[in-house]
């Protein structure tokens, strides 16, 4: 049997479907054009705004910027390149996990909406920040290179309960001999011998020698860092800083004062 058409093109109804079938397709190629359009215009408005921008900066910041758009907005045509309405801001704003000192901690932040054509490092310095109801400045700052961006941070030495270590009771555990750091030693010249000698005279006191446990010692923290900074009043007397530190077992941490005491003579 011989294979008919499945429509006469020469019958009415043929050309009622060939006629539909072509304007199907030729809606489709008007379609096609009409995105092919739209993608030129996007591509250009892109390329028009990447040179402005390599014009006003530099490479590097042509490309965080072009980063950072791409990541907070997917259509980065909505990205605008006069972002001068913006103020610089901290996000991220924390304390570090560790105290650095005795009532000291370290915070850090990122900054965030630097407008285009200023310089990060002084935007950095130049932005304040609330901590503790009080305003301060960066203490220094960094940059962390391409797509992690510029950092603050301030070392904090107010406000910190949980850094503020203080030590207990106060144990005399006698005297001993001691060179105080604050004696001198001499030297003396012997100008009639070929082969020169040196005589020290050591000045060597008796002290008496005060111990005490350091408490409140946060878990990380270094306990050397923080025996050292941590001051103490004795016997009316303030000491910023003890003669030692040791650790005689696992986890208890003493500091040693060897007081000048004319008794133990």
């Amino acid at each position: 049997m011989e294979n008919l058409p499945l429509y006469d093109p020469r019958s009415e109804r043929g050309q009622s479907r060939w006629r539909k079938a072509t304007g199907h397709n030729l809606n489709r190629t008007i379609m096609r054009q009409r995105m092919d359009i739209v993608a030129v215009l996007c591509i250009a408005v892109f390329l028009i705004s990447t040179v402005q921008l390599a014009i006003a900066l530099s490479i590097p910041e042509v490309w965080s910027y072009l980063f950072r758009c791409w990541v907070s907005t997917p259509m980065f045509l909505k990205c605008r390149a006069d972002l001068s309405i913006t103020e610089p801001s901290w996000e991220g704003l924390k304390g570090g996990e560790h105290c650095l000192r005795y009532a000291t901690r370290e915070y850090t932040a990122k900054l965030a909406d630097v407008p285009l054509g200023q310089d990060s490092m002084r935007t950095c310095k130049d932005t304040p920040v609330e901590i503790h109801d009080r305003v301060l400045f960066t203490d220094f700052c960094q940059d962390l290179g391409f797509g992690r961006g510029v950092w603050g941070f301030w070392i904090v030495d107010f406000d910190e309960p949980d850094c503020e270590t203080r030590w207990g009771e106060f144990t005399d555990v006698g005297c001993l001999d001691a060179i105080p750091p604050s004696v001198r030693v001499r030297t003396f010249l012997s100008p009639k011998t070929v082969v020169v000698q040196f005589y020290f005279i050591l000045i060597i006191t008796l002290c008496q020698r005060i111990e005490s446990r350091l408490e409140n010692l946060q878990p990380g923290s270094s306990w050397q860092f923080m025996c050292v900074t941590t001051p103490a009043d004795i016997y009316g007397h303030h000491f910023q800083t003890p003669s030692e530190c040791f650790k005689p077992g696992k986890s208890e941490i003493y500091g040693a004062w060897n007081l000048p005491d004319s008794s133990c003579d």
